[in-house]
C-alpha cells in the first residue's frame, strides 16, 4: 500500500498541461524579461564603441569575436546541465554578465585586447543565463508541449526588447548632438551600462527564485558517453546551418539597426524595437500551438521566409517611421523561427540528453553571429567604397543568404527519412 502511495506521489511530481505554467515559469518568465531589458539596453553598443574610438568594423570584429566567449561556455554547458543540473550555471552567468557591464564602464580605447575580453565575456555568460533557462523550462514541461513553452518563455523577451529601447532613449534624451568624444556622452554610455547591470542583478535574484526547490534538475546519468559522441550520433544535420543562419538574421537586428538608423539620420530607436517587440510577442502568444498543427518544419520555412523578406524592407526605409515596416515583418520572423528551430534541434536528440540538444543548437546560433558579424561589419565599408550605400547593400545580402538557407534546408528535408530517436 504504501509503496503504491509512493508512486502515485512520484506520478503527481511529473509535468502535466495544468502544471506547465507554475510558480517556476512565473520566476523564469520575469528573470528573462529582465535579462532582455539589459540585453536591448546594449542594442545602442554601437554608442559603446564609438564612444572609445571605434567605427562599423570594429563593431563588427568586436562583437563577432565576443561570441566566441559563447561558443565556449556552449562547449562545456550541455553535458554539465544534463549532469549536475541548471540552477549553478544559471546563477553564476547571471553574476558574471552583471559583472561583464560594469568592466565596460573601465575601458578607454578600442585598441587592445581589453574591449574584446569584456565583450567575451558579456556574451559567455549571456549564453549561460540564456541557455540555462531554456533548458529548464524544457524539462519542465511534457514533450509535445516543449516548442509551446520555449515559445511562450520566449515572449518575454520581447517584453524586454519592447521596454529596453525606450529607457535608453531616454537616457540619451536631449543629447542626441553630442559628438562621441563629449564628455557627457561617454558619460551616458556609462549610465547605459550601469542601467543594464540594475537589470541584471534583479534577473539574478529571479533566477534564484525560479529554481527554488523546482524539478530543473535532470537525471544523473552514470557511464555517459563523452559528448562529441553524442553530438555525432544525434546532430539533427542541415538543421544546424538553419539555427546559425537564424543567428546571423537575429543578431544583426540586435547590433546593427543602431548605426544603420543613424546612417539615416534617425536617433530613436524605440520605434523599431517597440514595434518588433510587440508584433513578435502578440504573434507568440497567438500562435502557441500552430506547432502542433503546422509542424516545426512548417514554421522554419515562413520564418525564413519572413525574414528575408524583413531585410529587404530596409532598403525602403528613408526615416524613424519608416522603420515601422521591417520591424514588424522582423517580428513575425523571430517569433515563428526561433523555438520552431530549437525545437526541431531538440527532439533530434533522446530527452535524457536535452540540455545538450538546447546547447548545440544555440552554439550553431551564436557560430553564426561569430562569422557573420565581423563579415557584415567589413561589408559596410566594402560596399561604400563602390559607390553603394553600404548598410542597404549589406541587409540585401544577408536576405539572400537567408533564402538560400531556406531553400537548401527544404531540399534536404525532403531527401531526409525524418525519423527521430525515441524518448527513452
Amino acid at each position: 500500500m504504501n509503496r503504491k502511495v509512493g508512486i502515485l506521489n512520484q506520478v503527481d511530481k511529473s509535468p502535466t498541461p495544468e502544471r506547465v505554467y507554475g510558480r517556476w515559469f512565473l520566476s523564469a518568465y520575469v528573470s528573462n524579461t529582465t535579462l532582455m531589458l539589459a540585453v536591448s539596453l546594449m542594442f545602442r553598443y554601437s554608442d559603446f564603441v564609438a564612444s572609445i574610438g571605434g567605427n562599423a568594423a570594429d563593431l563588427g570584429w568586436i562583437t563577432g569575436l565576443g561570441t566566441a566567449g559563447a561558443l565556449c561556455v556552449r562547449v562545456i554547458q550541455g553535458d554539465a546541465i544534463d549532469r549536475l543540473g541548471v540552477r549553478v550555471f544559471w546563477g553564476i552567468s547571471m553574476g558574471s554578465y552583471v559583472l561583464s557591464l560594469v568592466l565596460h564602464t573601465q575601458i578607454q580605447t578600442v585598441t587592445g585586447i581589453p574591449v574584446y575580453l569584456v565583450c567575451f565575456l558579456m556574451y559567455a555568460s549571456l549564453a549561460g543565463a540564456l541557455g540555462s533557462s531554456i533548458t529548464f523550462v524544457s524539462l519542465q514541461a511534457p514533450r509535445h508541449r516543449v516548442t509551446e513553452v520555449i515559445g511562450m518563455l520566449g515572449s518575454s523577451g520581447f517584453l524586454g526588447m519592447a521596454v529596453g529601447p525606450i529607457i535608453g532613449d531616454m537616457i540619451y534624451a536631449q543629447e542626441n548632438s553630442l559628438d562621441s568624444e563629449d564628455t557627457l556622452f561617454i558619460w551616458k554610455v556609462h549610465q547605459l551600462m550601469w542601467t543594464a547591470a540594475a537589470f541584471g542583478t534583479v534577473s539574478w535574484v529571479s533566477a534564484i527564485a525560479a529554481t527554488w526547490g523546482a524539478a530543473g534538475r535532470p537525471q544523473h546519468i552514470p557511464r555517459r558517453p563523452p559528448s562529441y559522441l553524442l553530438v555525432r550520433k544525434y546532430q539533427p544535420g542541415f538543421l544546424l546551418v538553419v539555427s546559425a543562419g537564424m543567428g546571423l538574421g537575429i543578431g544583426l537586428f540586435q547590433v546593427f539597426v543602431r548605426p544603420f538608423a543613424g546612417h539615416i539620420g534617425v536617433e530613436h530607436l524605440r520605434v523599431f524595437f517597440l514595434t518588433y517587440s510587440l508584433v513578435a510577442f502578440t504573434v507568440r502568444l497567438s500562435t502557441g500551438t500552430l506547432p502542433a498543427r503546422l509542424g516545426e518544419n512548417r514554421m522554419i520555412y515562413i520564418g525564413f521566409a519572413t525574414m528575408a523578406l524583413a531585410m529587404l524592407s530596409f532598403v525602403l526605409v528613408q526615416s524613424e517611421w519608416g522603420l515601422i515596416l521591417p520591424a514588424c515583418i522582423a517580428g513575425t520572423a523571430h517569433a515563428f523561427l526561433f523555438p520552431a528551430v530549437i525545437a526541431s534541434g531538440c527532439f533530434a536528440f533522446p530527452t535524457r540528453y536535452r540540455g545538450l540538444a538546447t546547447t548545440l543548437m544555440l552554439a550553431m546560433f551564436d557560430f553564426g553571429n561569430l562569422i557573420g558579424r565581423p563579415l557584415l561589419g567589413q561589408s559596410v565599408g566594402w560596399f561604400d567604397a563602390l559607390g553603394w550605400d553600404g548598410y542597404r547593400m549589406m541587409f540585401v545580402t544577408v536576405a539572400c543568404l537567408l533564402a538560400g538557407i531556406a531553400v537548401a534546408f527544404a531540399v534536404t528535408n525532403r531527401r531526409s527519412s525524418g525519423n527521430r530517436p525515441s524518448e527513452a
